[in-house]
């Protein structure tokens, strides 16, 4: 979705544009949810988490801040498709506030998926430092040869 977005600039009205816009949001919508499962089904098997802790590779606080906003992130982002199913509604009162709070909650879904991504990072730090520990650990020891 991002590719296609990225290479047909046109406006917004174009089906280009939209195609792209529902293959971005259905695609990270798909990785939030399955994050948030994953996320989820290990913050509950309590088993694993000694495992977890004992490997440096998984944070529990890093998964805890993922279940939480991909929870939001979901509950944006059917509110974000509800609104784009009533926003061309017409309304007794009329639909100006609809539409606006459908424009408003675009960004905040985007936002609300890089968030998610972006605490990842938490744990691609631990992986670093963990890696980099064991081959300081391996040098230290004479196992590593020279050039890796």
């Amino acid at each position: 979705g991002m590719v296609v977005l990225s290479q047909y600039r046109m406006g917004a009205d174009s089906e280009t544009h939209m195609i792209g816009s529902y293959l971005f949001f259905f695609a990270q919508g798909f990785v939030v949810l399955s994050g948030l499962v994953l996320s989820s089904r290990l913050l509950r098997d309590k088993t694993v988490h000694n495992q977890m802790r004992s490997s440096a590779y998984l944070a529990l606080p890093a998964m805890q801040a993922r279940v939480i906003i991909g929870w939001i992130s979901v509950v944006l982002a059917f509110s974000y498709l509800i609104l784009f199913v009533i926003k061309d509604v017409t309304f007794p009162v009329g639909n100006e506030a609809i539409y606006q709070a459908y424009v408003w909650t675009e960004p905040a879904v985007i936002t609300s998926f890089l968030m998610f991504l972006t605490v990842f990072h938490v744990d691609f730090i631990m992986m670093l430092r963990h890696y980099r520990s064991t081959q300081a650990g391996a040098r230290a020891r004479g196992q590593l040869v020279s050039g890796t």
